[in-house]
């Protein structure tokens, strides 16, 4: 049984009752795995409407209701736990624990607040009315006196931590009783095999007594309960669930609680599970060697920095070693398990091209450009952001194409608030369409992205500085146009924003970020140069004047066929790439300068 334990952190109170001294103790330990085992913390029935039958639970509740007629029910137990059960109706919330007139063993008095109220705290003894509890309707017994003893005792949970309950008699443990985990194992591996059938195991393909049962499971992925919808079906032929002998459904109740524990990650801001992919019969210590490499794996695509952190942990010279591995991304509501995205067999190649790809976005860090991991797409894809990042993970681990038509309008909308929004104005946005560059690039590079147009293979009559972007992004002349007149529309926004105290840029504010022409975008092009005259001088308005020309020239000369969502997309990422660079040369000449301040 120790096996199937939930690890977790908190609180345990232990119940201890002296009945013959009309006693109750309520007695404190700190949850840590070593008390999760010694008190048999296997959790509650998955099922929401299920009777609490485990005499660890994590309700008080549960414990002085449910609990102690589930136990009593069972032969072995009911000699020395059925005196203590109080019978006041019938069901599930038809038991309750009998303390009446208990002495609560360092408890506050609790007043007894209305006549409804059937339990109270008076002298440290706990009274009752004299009426039978529950007798209402919708009246829960259980949590009447679990609300009394609760607050007599002061029980409280600190926040995101577990409270847990469990029982004793007088000072020896329910779960450490022989007749107690008879009991625990017959409820868990034999009750779902009451009264089946011989069939074929699902899981190991040998004829035995199968069960289709998986109310003990939390994990639900596959159930065909609704074989009414195919007309025409062999009922027999298509159990409601996969059918698994004794051995194979003992193995997965312990192969779900190491998922839970080991494999269930948080990615992406979404509950996950990573299933290694490789041999079995793997000897313990390596199978845990292994998993703890593929979690930091998985860590790492939604971090590259916390892969190489996990590298450098390992010591010197440890190479990457990548793993494959299947994604399922789910959610859970109370029993039901629902798959929301998944990805299957992910290769180990596949894997290392993803860090490469990755890593190499280094080239783009001086224009804002490299990313930090896939967990960026939660930022860039705004009030969707975490269902759509999961679909780009998905796509990016699957090596399916993504559309150009499924990312631009989320990503520039997210920059577009971030502008209106953000109390940092404008250097918001253009982070986030700077980082959105550099994804352009990896996702180019990784040829994961479609209707990615024709590569020009021209020879740029541009700026060397300008040169290897354009071919590394595969610009044809239009986009290469509109990425120049980006790059022009800062230089103007750049000293409207000095003027402005960097809280606004009017220029940028006037790009068309929903959609625009390309009539619109020249027109553009002339309202820069008119502010332009004003807000700049001297080398910076000759500068200017040379990249708009060439921003132009390109223009005209382009043949591509754009979507008005991408024409002001290919404009605001030169915009952004071209501020990122100038931060950075200021950040550089900066340092420089305190570097000659120190020599001094």
């Amino acid at each position: 049984m120790e096996d199937l334990v939930q690890v977790e952190e908190g609180t345990l109170y232990l119940l201890d009752l002296y009945p013959k001294k009309r006693l109750a103790r309520l007695i404190p330990y700190e949850l840590d795995g070593e008390k999760c085992r010694r008190f048999l913390w296997i959790g509650d029935p998955p099922q929401s409407q299920a009777q609490r039958d485990r005499v660890t639970t994590k309700e008080l509740r549960y414990l002085v209701g449910q609990v102690p007629g589930a136990l009593a029910n069972d032969p072995g137990l009911r000699e020395r736990l059925g005196h203590l059960v109080w019978n006041v109706g019938t069901g599930k919330h038809g038991s309750l624990l009998d303390l009446r007139g208990y002495r609560l063993e360092g408890a506050k008095d609790v007043p007894r607040a209305q006549d409804s109220q059937p339990f109270w705290v008076e002298g440290g003894i706990l009274h009752w009315d004299g009426k039978a509890p529950g007798t209402g309707k919708g009246s829960k017994p259980g949590e009447e006196l679990a609300g009394t003893l609760e607050a007599a005792w002061g029980v409280r949970v600190a926040r995101g931590k577990r409270l847990l309950f469990s029982l004793a008699l007088e000072g020896s443990p329910v779960v450490d009783w022989p007749e107690y985990r008879d009991y625990l194992r017959r409820l868990l591996l034999e009750r779902p095999f009451q009264g089946v059938k011989e069939g074929i195991c699902h899981g190991c393909g040998v004829q035995a007594p199968v069960t289709p049962e998986t109310a003990p499971f939390r994990y639900k992925f596959y159930i065909t309960d609704k074989k009414n919808f195919a007309p025409g079906l062999v009922d027999e032929a298509f159990p409601k669930a996969l059918a698994l002998c004794k051995e194979c459904f003992a193995s997965l109740l312990l192969g779900e609680r190491f998922a839970e524990e080991k494999l269930e990650v948080s990615f992406l801001g979404q509950r996950a599970l990573v299933l290694p992919e490789g041999e079995g019969n793997l000897r313990l210590e390596v199978l845990a060697h292994r998993v703890d490499r593929l979690l930091a794996q998985v860590r790492g695509l939604e971090k590259v920095e916390a892969w190489r952190d996990f590298l450098q942990r390992m010591g010197p010279g440890t190479k990457a070693g990548f793993l494959g591995f299947s994604l399922v991304f789910f959610e859970r509501s109370q029993a039901s398990t629902k798959v929301q995205e998944a990805v299957y067999e992910v290769p180990p190649s596949r894997v290392e091209v993803l860090f490469q790809a990755m890593e190499e976005s280094r080239w783009l860090s001086p224009w804002g450009g490299e990313v930090e991991g896939l967990g960026d797409w939660v930022r860039l894809l705004g009030d969707g952001g975490y269902a759509s990042a999961m679909k780009v993970a998905v796509h990016l681990l699957a090596g399916v194409p993504l559309e150009r038509g499924f990312l631009l309008p989320p990503l520039l909308e997210t920059a577009r608030r971030a502008l209106w929004e953000s109390s940092r104005g404008p250097m918001a946005a253009l982070e986030l369409l700077a980082l959105g560059a550099g994804w352009h690039w990896v996702l180019r590079r990784l040829g994961m992205l479609r209707e990615e147009g024709a590569e020009s293979k021209q020879a740029w009559d541009v700026a060397e500085e300008y040169r290897k972007r354009f071919e590394e992004y595969g610009f044809g002349p239009l986009r290469a146009g509109l990425y120049l007149l980006g790059v022009a529309m800062e230089m103007v926004g750049h000293a409207q924003a000095q003027v402005a105290e960097y809280k606004k840029e009017p220029l940028l504010e006037s790009i068309g970020w929903e959609g625009m022409s390309l009539l619109e975008a020249r027109h553009l092009a002339q309202r820069a140069a008119d502010r332009a005259s004003h807000y700049l001088e001297g080398g910076d308005l000759s500068r200017f004047l040379e990249v708009v020309g060439m921003a132009t020239d390109l223009m005209e000369r382009g043949e591509e066929r754009l979507s008005q969502r991408e024409i002001p997309y290919y404009l605001l990422m030169g915009y952004a790439q071209a501020r990122a660079r100038r931060l950075q040369a200021g950040k550089a000449k900066k340092q420089q300068a305190e570097e000659v301040a120190h020599g001094e």
